[in-house]
């Protein structure tokens, strides 16, 4: 199964669209339960649970909007490269590898839109199921958030043959201004 993925993977050049795909989709994960956790901690009141729940609820919504949108997209735009490829070879492709390939493509790509937003969402909240302290999970949980975000930062670093540490730390500065702006809410609201 792997090796027939493999395969058309490289038959259609898409391992690169794959890669982006995982890695924006991640960092957008990351960026928006960053922001559910700090407005939650800075807003005060959430139960570990209902944190869990908006965190996962929110994930899931990520999970279908980037399967979906994925799908959708990616299915339009293998259509008309099949459609180009014919108007070519001046031959219907309804029964070739390229067909099969770019159907496998399209579900394959709209599993990794949806999946890496919602893994990751899990990953950073993994201590709120653990602990019970809040704060403690906070800074856990934000740690996490961090680290996702220089390894996400570093496999940019390794695509473009740039400083992997430096790729990592520009990502992580992102985050670390979303916080900020976040944290300028409850200043400005009191």
């Amino acid at each position: 199964m792997f090796g027939k993925l493999r395969y058309y993977t490289k038959i259609l050049n898409a391992g690169e669209i794959l890669r982006r795909y995982f890695i924006i989709n991640s960092f957008d994960g990351v960026l928006t339960t960053i922001g559910v956790l700090v407005g939650a901690f800075i807003s005060g009141g959430f139960t570990n649970r209902e944190i869990i729940l908006v965190v996962i609820a929110t994930g899931l919504s990520m999970f279908v909007s980037g399967f979906g949108g994925a799908l959708l997209t990616e299915k339009a735009e293998r259509e008309k490269a099949i459609k180009e490829l014919e108007k070519v070879t001046l031959k219907k492709l309804d029964k070739s590898i390229f067909k099969k390939a770019s159907e496998v493509i399209i579900l394959l790509t709209g599993i990794v839109n949806g999946v890496s937003p919602l893994l990751v969402s899990i990953l950073i909240i993994f201590p709120f199921f653990i602990l019970t302290n809040q704060t403690e999970c906070f800074l856990f949980s934000i740690s996490v958030a961090f680290i996702l975000l220089l390894v996400l930062g570093g496999c940019l670093g390794k695509v473009s043959k740039r400083n992997i540490i430096l790729s990592g730390l520009e990502m992580l500065i992102v985050g670390i201004v979303a916080i900020g702006i976040i944290l300028l809410l409850k200043f400005f609201n009191g």
